[in-house]
């Protein structure tokens, strides 16, 4: 038997309307402050898998590790391996391609 659809009337006042507003403007504000705070990261080379020679951002702001260099597209970073995708960041990631450095 299909499962019926239930309809709630819910009145609100405008000032509980209000605190509701006010408590989503708050939730934004905070995941943007959480956003603009692992804009300033990136994933360190200390966990970078051992295949792994480069480093880039696409413009959704996720890292991904490269076994050779990759090369720009409108939206991503390109290679013929692209492999493991580590966190989530913003900024400008058209000048985020990394070498893995020499001493790792």
């Amino acid at each position: 038997m299909p499962a019926k659809a239930m309809t709630i009337n819910v009145e609100l006042s405008d000032k509980k309307l209000k605190e509701i507003l006010a408590l989503v403007q708050d939730v934004t504000e905070e995941n943007e402050r959480l956003r603009a705070e692992l804009a300033r990261t990136k994933p360190s080379w200390d966990i970078a898998p051992e295949w792994a020679q480069w480093l880039a951002q696409d413009k959704s702001g996720r890292w991904h590790w490269f076994s050779e260099k990759p090369t720009i597209s409108d939206f991503v970073w390109e290679c013929n391996w692209v492999c493991d995708t580590a966190f989530i960041d913003g900024g400008n990631w058209r000048n985020s391609l990394e070498e893995k450095p020499d001493d790792e």
